[in-house]
């Protein structure tokens, strides 16, 4: 079966899960959160030899309610810097791929630990969500895995951090446009 990759200017619009996601909060310790909600990517451009295609994220949201912090979201950074992720296609027969999806996070807490308003986080470095030996792209009901943990700390001073996303086993269903 041939090799077929999204073309430059294609939609690929991801119905996402993730159950049981710890976030480490440091004055509470790990909350269990059960997000839904979805990502949008775009691919830019072929990567060399046709072995692959560069996807810009252009949407990543997805929502979590918690008796403790209320809901708690996961989107992307409104800034538009976020880096490119790839598809590429790794050997064997049959072919498989691997999508690598960076993701500069953005975590906003309804409730926050000691009340106030709501807080927002931002990641320290952005996370990296990889899906890797899927046989099909777009994927469907492939499992992404975080590649580390991510530090969390208000945006105004980055190097006090105060939550962490421990892992992020997003569950997908995709449509193409």
């Amino acid at each position: 079966m041939p090799v077929t990759l999204p073309s430059v200017g294609t939609d690929i619009q991801a119905l996402t899960h993730a159950a049981d996601v710890p976030l480490q909060v440091n004055v509470l310790g790990a909350v269990t959160l059960d997000f839904k909600g979805g990502w949008w990517v775009r691919a830019v451009r072929q990567l060399a030899a046709g072995r692959g295609v560069g996807l810009q994220l252009m949407a990543f949201d997805l929502r979590a309610a918690s008796p403790v912090l209320g809901e708690v979201t996961l989107t992307m950074p409104t800034d538009g810097k976020v880096p490119e992720g790839t598809v590429e296609v790794v050997a064997g027969t049959p072919s498989r791929y691997r999508h690598t999806l960076p993701l500069p996070v953005v975590v906003t807490i309804e409730k926050p630990p000691g009340g106030g308003p709501p807080l927002e986080l931002a990641g320290t470095v952005p996370g990296k969500l990889l899906c890797d030996g899927m046989a099909d792209f777009p994927p469907r009901g492939n499992v992404y895995q975080l590649q580390k943990p991510v530090d969390l700390a208000p945006p105004a001073a980055p190097l006090e951090v105060v939550a962490k996303l421990m892992q992020l086993p997003l569950t997908t269903s995709v449509e193409q446009s």
